[in-house]
């Protein structure tokens, strides 16, 4: 299962889904998989993914540990929450030009985060050309070196 978040914040993120529809148009085993999005107030549309605007952190974080894959803004809960399960986020930051933000902090958390090797970037593809993403390995190396 695949779940994305785009967490609370107002602005829209449309963004964030095209990039991801692009990537799995060009992929036949991620088209396989169930995907789960909380959309948040971006008024997205669907119909082959189950759409849910808001839920409680419980069943955030239930879909969080049950999924293979968990695509996210640059939100520093979402984040930590990420990790906190032994899930590598793949991250793309809001940014201000876009209108998706107020300001570029999450580009700046992205940027030290990627430094750090704790998120892979949605712009980078690879990652979901691999039918099995060996999520508590690269969580071992990157937090115990």
């Amino acid at each position: 299962m695949i779940f994305i978040s785009v967490g609370n914040n107002e602005a829209n993120f449309f963004r964030l889904f095209k990039k991801f529809e692009n990537i799995i148009n060009k992929n036949s085993i991620i088209r396989t998989k169930k995907i789960i999005c909380q959309t948040g107030y971006t008024n997205y549309k669907n119909r082959n993914f189950k759409l849910i605007n808001f839920f409680e952190k419980e069943k955030f974080l239930n879909f969080l540990k049950k999924s293979d894959f968990f695509i996210s803004h640059a939100g520093a809960g979402s984040i930590l929450d990420s990790l906190g399960c032994n899930k590598i986020p793949i991250v793309l930051p809001r940014r201000r030009f876009y209108k998706e933000h107020i300001d570029d902090h999450q580009l700046e958390f992205y940027k030290k985060l990627l430094r750090l090797k704790l998120i892979l970037p949605l712009e980078k593809k690879s990652f979901l050309l691999k039918n099995k993403f060996k999520k508590k390995k690269i969580i071992k190396k990157l937090l115990f070196k």
